[in-house]
């Protein structure tokens, strides 16, 4: 077994296993994917092929599979950053935490102060809570 360890700039068949580029192997590698060392050595020569400069550990992993490698690709893929919703900034921009622990005739006392500052007549007094804390969280 060689020492040397290669990395591919492109995807290579060489013969039964794929080798995807930026792949690390080595020479005994290349030949379990059905390739010869001497073509190889020729795509080292074309620079399509480099010598990859990071110690090979004496215990060298077998190239993986190609579809264990859209498997490890899907875990590999980082969660999306949760962002934090920026407080809305219209008539209606409480939060619902702010508001739960409210009862009704608070809410619509609130709500009634509310929608005055902004000139909006309020004919009536909501009487399902929930409802309430729907509109006052909007940003209508």
């Amino acid at each position: 077994m060689s020492d040397k360890a290669y990395v591919s700039k492109h995807n290579y068949y060489p013969g039964t296993v794929e080798i995807p580029a930026g792949t690390v192997f080595t020479e005994d590698q290349w030949e379990a994917c059905g390739g010869k060392v001497s073509s190889l050595h020729e795509h080292i020569k074309k620079g399509y092929i480099t010598e990859n400069e990071q110690y090979v550990p004496e215990v060298v992993q077998e190239v993986v599979p190609e579809a264990e490698v859209e498997v490890l690709e899907i875990v590999k893929e980082e969660e999306p950053v949760k962002e934090e919703k920026a407080k809305a900034q219209g008539i209606w921009n409480y939060s619902k935490e702010e508001l739960e622990g409210l009862d009704i005739g608070m809410l619509n006392t609130i709500y009634k102060d509310r929608a005055a500052e902004y000139g909006i007549k309020v004919n009536r007094p909501f009487s399902n809570k929930d409802n309430l804390i729907a509109k006052m969280t909007s940003d209508a």
